[in-house]
């Protein structure tokens, strides 16, 4: 888990305009026209929550957005 934390939390440092709906969707690997409009389905954190349920990724986020 602190692993994959380090992770988002580097790439959000880069990335300042992500909104947090476009994060989930990215962390769950959900292709979405808007999400490869902006190429974020190449990005390192694309699916890195994937197994994770579905329920869980918003909450773990917001703990520490």
């Amino acid at each position: 888990m602190e692993e994959e934390v380090d992770v988002i939390e580097d790439y959000l440092a880069r990335d300042e305009n992500m909104t947090f709906h476009l994060l989930i969707q990215v962390l769950k690997g959900e292709a979405t026209s808007k999400v490869r409009s902006l190429n974020l389905h190449t990005s390192p954190i694309f699916g890195l929550l994937r197994p994770w349920p579905k329920k869980l990724i918003p909450q773990a986020i917001k703990s520490f957005w």
